[in-house]
């Protein structure tokens, strides 16, 4: 699955992939984060998705131990 975004900034819309949400997920709850900064591919400004946004979008995620 895939989380589909417009940029706060520029307005352009773009997607966070299942690979970059999983990596998001796990870094998150490594590091007891509660958002993740997706990077907008055409102005570079960050864009915050929260941890929730980014777990419903992947449901069978697992905490690595």
């Amino acid at each position: 699955m895939q989380i589909n975004l417009r940029c706060f900034s520029c307005q352009t819309p773009f997607q966070v992939k299942n690979e970059e949400i999983e990596a998001a997920l796990t870094t998150l709850q490594q590091q007891g984060l509660k958002h993740y900064n997706a990077i907008c591919p055409r102005c570079g400004k960050a864009n915050k998705v929260s941890k929730a946004q980014l777990k419903r979008a992947a449901p069978g995620w697992k905490a690595p131990k």
